[in-house]
């Protein structure tokens, strides 16, 4: 809120580089999804993919997460998950407006030691978390419909949504026993209440 009030055109200028970034990102996992895709089999089907409390986004930790589908290997650690994430856009909104002068007011001097510290806050959470994970199942269950098998993951998938912001996600699953995959775009939060 004190840059909004003390730097108004620099307030907007990071919000237009942290939309942009976040908005790029989201472009590229789309297309990473349709790539994997092209070279799939068709093999493995995903019909639903349930990692919150409802089917529509991703949480972090959401216990259990679940995806239905046909396709599916009977042995639980033969079915995997590629969690693809977001990177930190805020992170990089703060490096891009930096600002530097020698003869600083009182409240430019405040907002830099504020984006320096969001920095450093940033830094470290891209240290603890990772935009990548790779996920076992396990359990395999009988899915709603049949044919269909559930994957169950029951500690759900770690947080690869380093951004504040939404974001598109890439959820790719493998079959290791017959070598089939699929891969989908969903809507990943950084964090859910």
């Amino acid at each position: 809120m004190f840059s909004l009030i003390t730097d108004f055109e620099g307030f907007c200028k990071g919000n237009i580089i942290e939309g942009g970034a976040s908005l790029a990102n989201d472009i590229v996992n789309i297309e990473v999804a349709n790539l994997i895709n092209a070279f799939s089999s068709g093999g493995l089907q995903i019909d639903f993919v349930q990692a919150s409390s409802s089917v529509a986004f991703v949480c972090p930790n959401y216990m259990p997460t679940t995806i239905d589908g046909t396709g599916f290997s009977q042995t639980p650690g033969n079915n995997q998950v590629l969690l693809i994430g977001c990177f930190d856009s805020q992170l990089l909104r703060n490096l891009l407006t930096l600002k530097f002068k020698p003869n600083m007011d009182y409240a430019a001097k405040i907002r830099l030691i504020f984006k320096l510290r969001s920095i450093g806050k940033g830094a470290l959470k891209n240290v603890q978390d990772n935009m990548f994970a790779l996920v076992p199942a396990d359990t395999v269950q009988p899915g709603i419909f049949d044919p269909e098998l559930e994957l169950v993951f029951s500690s759900g998938w770690p947080r690869t949504n380093l951004s504040r912001l939404p974001c598109v996600g890439v959820v790719t699953v493998f079959n290791l026993e017959t070598g089939d995959f699929q891969a989908l775009n969903l809507d990943f939060l950084p964090h859910c209440q």
